[in-house]
């Protein structure tokens, strides 16, 4: 089934295409969105976006910042959605898409590319564990129930049992330009706070640069049911310590 939903900012209001397989909600999106300009000097620059979803990061960075945005997920109809958003805002000649694993595509493809920002709003847990890895070990969705392909996609590690914000700050480390950033966006729900996520970038090299935190409801999570009506956002700002 493929709907749309609203992501609203400051300047304009787009329909982005879902489905129940994608985020369809997007609080933290428009958190970042919110925060923008207050986060550096986005003009023009050329964006990796981790993680991309059906698009929000991308097609705000590249309709309002006039960004060179390559975006890239693991979930195919993420993919298929954000390629139809490109298309309805006629931004194919600003964002690029790939379906992949960003652990392959920084092995091969992307490995020698140079960013000027990484933007990411990954999943995070301080789960571990071999048994996680042994369940990903497929590649095809397409009979997933949606609780099943959430908990795979959110769970990813790679063969050493790191995830994908490990991944983020070990390929930054070495993929931004001499003056790049990387953007983390995640929240509270996550149950991880902003001292671990710095401390697990330390360890990739890289430093944090600038913290903005702030409530956003959890209704724009499409969440109802934790027993409150708020979390708490997070926007974390690293550069490399080369």
């Amino acid at each position: 089934m493929i709907y749309t939903s609203l992501f609203v900012t400051a300047d304009k209001t787009y329909k982005l295409q879902v489905t129940p397989f994608t985020c369809s909600r997007f609080g933290l999106a428009e958190f970042f969105a919110a925060h923008l300009h207050h986060l550096g000097h986005w003009e023009g620059k050329r964006v990796l976006d981790v993680g991309c979803g059906v698009g929000p990061l991308s097609i705000l960075l590249a309709d309002q910042m006039g960004c060179k945005v390559l975006g890239i997920d693991i979930n195919p109809q993420a993919i298929d959605c954000f390629k139809a958003n490109i298309r309805n805002y006629n931004l194919g000649n600003q964002i690029q898409v790939k379906l992949s694993n960003f652990y392959t595509s920084t092995k091969s493809d992307i490995k020698d590319e140079k960013w000027d920002m990484i933007v990411s709003n990954p999943p995070i847990s301080d789960e571990v564990g071999v048994d996680v890895i042994e369940k990903y070990r497929f590649n095809d969705f397409s009979n997933l129930s949606r609780e099943a392909f959430t908990y795979l996609t959110n769970a990813w590690r790679n063969e050493e049992g790191k995830d994908l914000l490990d991944e983020i700050f070990t390929y930054s480390n070495t993929a931004l330009t001499p003056h790049g950033m990387l953007c983390v966006v995640f929240c509270s729900m996550s149950n991880v706070l902003p001292s671990t996520v710095v401390e697990r970038a330390g360890l990739s090299g890289m430093h944090l640069c600038q913290i903005i935190e702030g409530k956003i409801p959890t209704e724009s999570l499409g969440v109802r049911s934790i027993g409150i009506d708020n979390v708490t956002a997070y926007i974390l700002m690293f550069n490399n310590t080369n």
